[in-house]
């Protein structure tokens, strides 16, 4: 079965980590008290969104999560790096200044299976719209992408939620009638937090990457992943549910595999 569809997409948009990354120079003093500091002199251009940078050049900001799979429960905790730009100010941000990590979103495995229930109930009976609801909603995609992207509406439909409609009639050919749900995985590492700015956004939030469910179909104990998740008022939302980026337009299956296929790689945003 091929299911296939024309998608669009907006103004050559990419979810990739650091594009549209807009921040002032950041110092930081060696793990001493920091102050803000701006040097005297002529008014200061107008800041504009840097666009087109190298990953070389990007900062390193980032959350790593510990993980286990089986009945362990997931926690994570902070790391980050200063970003370093053309200085037209020399800026030092105390720690108190710093966006506040938003609250990660219950990352157990029971509470992931109970999340995801409404997937696979709908690609295992084929109700699909039963799974609608586990989508990240156009409004919180609008107010995290505004002024980074273009289109961030467009991009929304003809884009992440068109794949989303594919990718869920070819998950359900893939798993089949009849099948049972057996266990979900998680990779070591899956959970992580993304900065603001990273990934042209603008608020951060929590990303899990690839987890896995492993069910029992007439071809034996076979699983697949589901691509990406991200958070948005204390609860995980599927944003990608096949491969992101895909080899082709239409509906695809991420990882599948067989009941001993792990889960992961970890990454992304």
């Amino acid at each position: 079965m091929s299911v296939t569809s024309k998608v669009g997409t907006s103004g050559g948009v990419a979810e990739r980590l650091g594009r549209g990354l807009q921040s002032p120079v950041v110092r930081f003093d060696s793990g001493r008290r920091l102050q803000m500091t701006l040097r005297s002199g002529p008014a200061l251009p107008t800041l504009r969104p840097f666009r087109g940078l190298r990953v070389g050049t990007l900062p390193i900001v980032a959350l790593l999560a510990l993980g286990v799979i089986g009945e362990t429960q997931l926690s994570a905790f902070a790391v980050g790096s200063p970003v370093r730009h053309s200085p037209v100010a020399s800026l030092a941000i105390a720690p108190k200044s710093v966006a506040p990590v938003v609250p990660q979103p219950d990352s157990s495995l029971a509470a992931l299976t109970k999340r995801l229930t409404p997937l696979w109930s709908a690609v295992s009976t084929g109700h699909l719209a039963v799974a609608n609801g586990l989508f990240y909603p156009e409004t919180a995609y609008v107010a995290l992408k505004v002024g980074r992207i273009s289109q961030p509406q467009t991009d929304w439909l003809h884009r992440l939620w068109a794949y989303y409609e594919l990718d869920l009639s070819a998950y359900q050919h893939f798993v089949g009638a009849g099948s049972s749900f057996k266990l979900l995985r998680v990779a070591p590492g899956a959970v992580s937090y993304i900065a603001r700015g990273v990934c042209e956004n603008n608020s951060g939030y929590w990303h899990l990457a690839n987890l896995r469910l492993v069910f029992s179909g007439k071809n034996g104990l076979r699983s697949f992943a589901v691509a990406s998740l991200i958070s948005w008022n204390g609860e995980w939302f599927i944003v990608h549910l096949g491969p992101n980026p895909r080899s082709a337009h239409g509906g695809q299956v991420a990882l599948p595999g067989t009941g001993t296929t792990p889960a992961g790689p970890v990454g992304g945003c």
